[in-house]
């Protein structure tokens, strides 16, 4: 039997396009970005970044009108995009760039995808509402006041609170499994691997860090000073196609953390493929951590709160 399997290894071998040792035949890759950007105005907007070209306004693409877009989300090569005076929440297919279907909802805002629901914040009270993932059907729930973040991990729902309260809600229990506070309300919620939670706050003219563990679901007691005025932390540990980038990136006094960087007034992180999306003035560059080269993306006025990355194999 030993020899009849290593026989037929051999034999799958030889044929053509098979082979085991070739990591790059099966490479996975970024394949679109969105940046989520709130301009001067407070009005929000998606740049779409694919195939070399940059589509600062994508929501419209999809039918929204401009300063419609409330808020956004993407995983698993879709999106969902909250559209205000249209009062509905689109999903739609980044390659294809097209609507697959829409969610009713009256006041539609904060909006975070998760395995198999929705949850989305209405904007004119304290609501949370959740959706599963294609039905039209919604499930509402009081929230303790009016959500101001949204982020997903592992079966789980981190809501941060105007007030400065802290929620954790199950996934499929659409229920709340523990609420915290923090001294004042979070600025940006990420994941700092898979362990920790990450809520950047501000006292004063000071810049603090708080931890939550995701197995504890309860804040560290410590708070940690931090000097840069904005950070992105990386999911990867370690690489596997060569290109991750293995280390947070900071940005203090206008100066990345990374090498041959230019200067920033802002910036997000490919970390799959180790490239920062840099602003600097009004003009968005694609800066190649490895190589150290920036090269203009397109004209941006605004700042960058968010971005994701799909990816899919190398094609």
């Amino acid at each position: 039997m030993i020899r009849l399997a290593a026989l037929l290894l051999l034999g799958l071998a030889g044929l053509p396009g098979c082979r085991f040792d070739d990591d790059d035949a099966y490479r996975i890759r970024t394949r679109t970005s969105l940046l989520l950007v709130r301009d001067s105005a407070g009005m929000l907007g998606l740049w779409r970044l694919a195939d070399g070209a940059a589509d600062s306004a994508w929501e419209r693409t999809l039918g929204l009108e401009t300063g419609a877009l409330r808020g956004a989300d993407a995983a698993a090569g879709r999106c969902w995009l909250a559209d205000g005076p249209g009062g509905r929440m689109l999903e739609a297919d980044l390659v294809a760039e097209t609507v697959l279907r829409t969610y009713p909802m009256r006041n539609p805002g904060l909006v975070c995808a998760g395995e198999r629901y929705l949850l989305c914040a209405d904007t004119s009270q304290a609501r949370l509402i959740w959706y599963r993932m294609g039905r039209s059907d919604s499930t509402g729930r009081a929230a303790p006041a009016k959500p101001r973040i949204i982020r997903y991990h592992a079966g789980k729902f981190f809501v941060a609170f105007h007030d400065g309260q802290l929620g954790v809600y199950h996934e499929q229990a659409l229920a709340p499994l523990y609420i915290d506070t923090l001294e004042s309300p979070a600025l940006d919620l990420q994941w700092d691997g898979v362990r920790y939670l990450v809520a950047r706050i501000d006292r004063g003219s000071r810049r603090f860090e708080a931890r939550m563990s995701y197995s504890t679901n309860r804040l560290e007691p410590q708070l940690q000073e931090i000097s840069a005025s904005k950070i992105r932390y990386t999911p990867f540990r370690r690489t596997e196609y060569g290109a991750e980038w293995l280390t947070a990136v900071r940005l203090q006094n206008g100066q990345l953390d990374v090498p041959g960087a230019p200067a920033a007034d802002d910036f997000e992180a490919d970390f799959r493929e180790g490239v920062l999306w840099i602003q600097r003035t009004d003009t968005l560059f694609r800066h190649e951590i490895r190589p150290g080269a920036a090269t203009p993306a397109g004209l941006l006025r605004g700042r960058m709160l968010q971005s994701w990355h799909d990816a899919g194999p190398e094609s």
